[in-house]
């Protein structure tokens, strides 16, 4: 699947499935969910911005 995503843009890491993401009343992110989630939207955040990790 990654190879087939890869020729429309640029993939961020996955997340795992875990228990805390599927609730789905969870509203809140709560320290679980961020140590998860964390290094994805690092990186979506550093891929929208233009941002080097060198900087």
């Amino acid at each position: 699947m990654d190879e087939y995503f890869q020729k429309f843009g640029i993939l961020a890491p996955r997340i795992g499935s875990y228990a805390d993401l599927e609730r789905y009343n969870t509203i809140g992110n709560n320290d679980k969910v961020a140590k998860h989630t964390k290094r994805c939207f690092d990186f979506i955040y550093k891929t929208i911005y233009n941002i080097d990790d060198n900087d």
